[in-house]
């Protein structure tokens, strides 16, 4: 049985679909993205709490078609959408859950100068569109941007084109690995992310042995019952686009 569970509306879908995805606490995690590639005269809506764009939502789908949690960031406030746990996103098409410290780990994809990775509390303004990473995208001298959550570590395009997030590793066969964030960039490299004793984040491009002739383009990571990692995208072959998932191993 198919159950609509719920509709946005906007003239650039194909740019702003983001994930879906449980979190911990069993609540339904969407998030939507602010992108407006295609679009003239886009306005952002990322930091109106009116609108869905640029934000992720919460609900409970225990009861349909669904219900707000209590503890919602907005939930009883007026002249904001219940539904949103956080706002200020471009297109946060890829996030994670630390299956460890429960926290919600998300990759924000930049427009022209930086991409970014976010750990996302409740509430949490990531800054879009007056920031793009650590840097100003729209400048507007009325904006306080104290209140702004900084991401925990960006890229320039010169090292990517768009992040493309991924998972903690906890599995056996990959020890270097162990308690970091692996990620990637759409155009083919693979990074991890370690946190240091003075609670900074450092990233890593790791090496891809075996690569193939053709570049591999990276659309999604995941894990399976050991908690080993598995890497998901495709190659342009000169017979079309061959869809392909690979385990990273040591």
């Amino acid at each position: 049985m198919k159950l609509r569970i719920l509709e946005v509306e906007g003239e650039n879908i194909a740019n702003n679909g983001g994930k879906i995805a449980f979190g911990p606490d069993g609540y339904l995690y969407i998030s939507i993205g602010d992108d407006a590639i295609g679009v003239e005269n886009y306005v952002h809506h990322a930091q109106d709490l009116n609108h869905f764009n640029g934000k992720i939502l919460r609900i409970n789908v225990n009861t349909l078609p669904y219900s707000i949690p209590s503890d919602n960031p907005f939930a009883g406030i007026s002249d904001a959408k219940p539904e949103i746990w956080a706002y200020g996103l471009r297109k946060m098409w890829r996030y994670t859950f630390d299956p460890k410290s429960k926290q919600l780990f998300g990759a924000d994809v930049g427009e022209v100068q930086q991409e970014e990775i976010n750990i996302v509390t409740k509430g949490a303004n990531l800054g879009w569109p007056y920031m793009e990473g650590e840097s100003v995208y729209m400048e507007d001298n009325s904006i306080d941007k104290s209140g702004f959550k900084s991401p925990i570590n960006t890229y320039s395009h010169e090292d990517g084109v768009c992040i493309i997030g991924g998972n903690f590793y906890y599995g056996k066969e990959n020890p270097y690995l162990q308690n970091k964030l692996v990620f990637g960039d759409f155009r083919g490299s693979i990074f991890s992310l370690t946190k240091e004793t003075n609670g900074k984040w450092t990233r890593e491009l790791l090496e891809i042995q075996n690569k193939l002739d053709d570049v591999f383009l990276i659309c999604g990571f995941d894990t399976d019952e050991d908690n080993e990692l598995y890497v998901m995208g495709f190659s342009n072959t000169d017979v079309g686009p061959k869809g392909a998932i690979y385990k990273i191993m040591h």
